[in-house]
């Protein structure tokens, strides 16, 4: 029981040492069904609502270049880095040939980029809508099903967890689930951070993280 402690007393410690990325700002362009956030590490969220195709969800890279800004996505179909220029509340994303140029307007507002693109595939009355998710929550949404499948004797094995830890103010929704074929429990933690940007974290054999 002491060495855990102590363990958990460290892990603690070491995350209070890491730096807050905070979000400095959120644009969106319904027009187009996009939207990004910038932090202040130099990372960010890129999202775009896609009618035919899974939805992007990035994690770009940006930073200051003289009087504009360099964006790098993680997209291997986005070769070349994007710019971006800032004016007022407005900020243009352009690059070459193969990005049409967008157009975002700044939001004051907390902007969950999830709700965000279900708003956009419902405002366009995607007949797909909900099936046109991003890799990401394709992942979160089996993890979770397999929280609440059903075992070979029709009983469920779904056990969920929701709480907000007191470190940083992240909210957790924790399932632990049924059982596969190999003896192995599987789960999945969905976090959302206080800036509205979410995480999924899958675990096998009860290894929950938090």
């Amino acid at each position: 029981m002491l060495l855990a402690s102590a363990r958990r007393l460290r892990q603690r410690k070491r995350r209070l040492r890491q730096p807050i990325s905070k979000t400095i700002g959120s644009f969106v362009d319904s027009e187009d069904g996009a939207a990004i956030q910038l932090k202040s590490d130099g990372t960010g969220q890129y999202v775009y609502a896609d009618s035919g195709e899974p939805d992007t969800n990035d994690q770009p890279t940006w930073k200051k270049d003289g009087d504009h800004y360099t964006v790098t996505l993680q997209d291997s179909n986005v070769s070349s880095p994007l710019t971006a220029t800032l004016d007022g509340n407005q900020l243009t994303l352009s690059g070459d040939s193969n990005w049409n140029t967008e157009h975002f307007k700044k939001t004051t507002k907390k902007l969950d980029l999830n709700k965000f693109l279900a708003d956009q595939h419902k405002q366009n009355g995607d007949a797909n809508n909900g099936q046109n998710q991003t890799a990401d929550t394709q992942d979160s949404n089996n993890a979770a099903n397999a929280g609440t499948a059903q075992g070979n004797d029709g009983s469920q094995d779904g056990n969920v967890k929701d709480f907000t830890d007191s470190m940083g103010g992240h909210h957790h929704v924790v399932m632990s689930g049924a059982t596969d074929s190999d003896g192995h429990q599987m789960g999945v933690d969905q976090e959302t951070d206080p800036d509205g940007s979410s995480h999924t974290f899958q675990y096998v054999d009860g290894m929950m993280p938090y």
